[in-house]
């Protein structure tokens, strides 16, 4: 397990954390713990293989059941890989993220993330999934870490939001 602590300086280093360690996650010992969570056996019970939507709709599901939304220590941000997320069963809005880009990625989902600035000042990431999966025509905000969020696509109010910024991952073995 991998687990970074740093004080972030610039958005742009929290995205690449985000995505190191969800690259981290895919090509490193938490593989099988994840490869099992996105099984029929788990989170896709009774989902049919072929129907993407539904497929992203239980990891959502599955996720926010699973993972408890706790800040970081101030001054800190951590970024875990998805295992120890899933060990510890908490993380802020960084750990979601990559724990729903790691599930979503193992499944074959192209995966971003969000960045926005609310208009309390507040900075908040969250993951996007691209639908449908063999040909992708949009994203879908998969925000499993904003309490207000009750379904896969519920996002914070554009309206509310002083600044939006979208990423795609680039998920290699040394991004």
């Amino acid at each position: 397990m991998k687990l970074h602590r740093v004080r972030i300086r610039r958005q742009e280093d929290r995205i690449r954390l985000i995505e190191q360690q969800v690259c981290e996650s895919l090509y490193g010992e938490d593989f099988a713990e994840l490869r099992y969570i996105v099984s029929p056996h788990r989170a896709l019970a009774g989902v049919p293989a072929r129907d993407d939507e539904a497929q992203a709709t239980a990891v959502w599901e599955w996720v926010r059941e699973s993972v408890l939304y706790v800040p970081d220590p101030w001054p800190f941000d951590l970024f875990p890989t998805a295992g120890a997320v899933l060990d510890y069963g908490m993380g802020d809005c960084d750990c979601h993220a990559i724990v729903n880009c790691a599930l979503l990625a193992i499944l074959g989902f192209p995966v971003g993330l969000r960045m926005i600035q609310t208009d309390s000042d507040l900075w908040h990431v969250y993951s996007t999934v691209w639908l449908p999966r063999a040909e992708p025509t949009h994203a879908v905000a998969f925000d499993t870490s904003w309490g207000e969020a009750e379904k896969m696509g519920d996002e914070w109010p554009r309206e509310r939001t002083k600044h939006f910024d979208e990423y795609v991952l680039e998920l290699r073995r040394n991004p």
